[in-house]
């Protein structure tokens, strides 16, 4: 099951986890250049309300972890386009 199916289940699971969390559910788990993982995560973000994405950008800011400038690229792409 994909992230975006888990958010058009009920928002609450995706919510309640943090961004690390939900890249280790989709795909292969970790994201990289056009993975299956970034598509997974881009596809959520275009679904999300910005003050979630922007916790997310934030996240990314605060807290280093190990996708995290994979994760920022993608959200600031979102926010972009």
């Amino acid at each position: 099951m994909s992230l975006l199916d888990y958010w058009k289940q009920g928002k609450q699971l995706i919510t309640s986890k943090n961004l690390q969390q939900l890249i280790g559910f989709a795909g292969e788990g970790y994201l990289s250049d056009g993975n299956h993982t970034s598509q997974e995560f881009c596809e959520l973000l275009n679904n999300m309300r910005a003050k979630l994405i922007q916790q997310y950008a934030n996240n990314c800011l605060e807290q280093s972890f190990k996708d995290y400038g994979y994760a920022l690229q993608d959200i600031v792409n979102e926010i972009w386009m």
